[in-house]
């Protein structure tokens, strides 16, 4: 299945502690539709949402920053997402690494850009809490156990106050 030629947005926000600036915690929100999923000949409007809590470590100075970042966080799938449909949710852990470079500097914060990567992290146990929908969809045999990684890369702005 497929993240392929969807929009994928979200929201990220963090904080980094006074005592220990180059330690910080992060929240993650994000959405993406799924392409790909059908039941037999039925074509499903599908989405992924995601949100997190992670623990940041940067390095600290005034140039490029350079962080890795470890958390865990819930993923819910929703098949047939334009008509109420059902929704499936899972426990998941994600890391990565990621570099922070300051562009605009004055006493009131800083922007700058950021470029990460990180691989979100799930079992997705087509056991008997999942309905059978599900597993046919992502076509997974009954009562198998398998792992979703979802490779995530970001560039963005970021602003520091």
């Amino acid at each position: 299945r497929s993240f392929d030629s969807s929009l994928t947005w979200g929201v990220r926000g963090g904080y980094f502690f006074e005592d220990a600036p180059n330690v910080g915690i992060e929240g993650i929100f994000s959405q993406s539709p799924l392409t790909g999923f059908s039941i037999g000949t039925t074509s499903l409007d599908a989405r992924a949402t995601y949100a997190d809590l992670n623990i940041v470590v940067q390095s600290t100075g005034p140039s490029a920053r350079f962080y890795g970042t470890v958390g865990m966080g819930l993923t819910r799938f929703r098949m047939g997402a334009s008509e109420g449909g059902q929704t499936h949710t899972k426990l998941g852990i994600n890391y990565g690494v990621g570099v922070k470079v300051p562009m605009w500097t004055n006493p009131a914060g800083r922007w700058g850009m950021r470029f990460d990567i990180r691989d979100q992290w799930l079992r997705m146990d087509a056991d008997s809490s999942m309905r059978s929908n599900f597993r046919e969809a992502l076509l997974l045999p009954p009562n198998s156990a398998s792992s979703i990684h979802n490779i995530v890369t970001t560039l963005a702005f970021y602003f520091q106050f």
